[in-house]
């Protein structure tokens, strides 16, 4: 356990930074088209021109997660642990299924 701290306590902390409509809306835009350019950039070096997707994709994921939190009043939580990252994509999956 890095950080002391567990998977569950993680997950509260994330839960309560978002629950905002408008927050979690951005979020929902936000994270899969990270998630995807992301992808994108690993297959970039692969098929020529691909970059210029993930190149433009990136700041607009970003975007909605950072105007997301600017409605929050609050900062991105992976500023504070990277493990945010992957808590947010469980989240993303959970918001999905009405669990969040």
């Amino acid at each position: 356990m890095l950080g002391g701290r567990s998977h569950a306590e993680l997950m509260t902390q994330f839960r309560a930074a978002h629950r905002n409509i408008w927050n979690r809306r951005f979020h929902l835009v936000g994270i899969p088209v990270l998630l995807a350019s992301g992808a994108l950039w690993i297959a970039s070096p692969f098929v020529a021109g691909l970059w210029m997707w993930p190149a433009v994709m990136m700041p607009i994921g970003f975007a909605c997660q950072f105007i997301g939190h600017a409605i929050e009043g609050n900062r991105p939580e992976v500023f504070q642990d990277w493990r945010f990252f992957f808590i947010g994509i469980e989240w993303w999956f959970d918001l999905l299924r009405g669990r969040a």
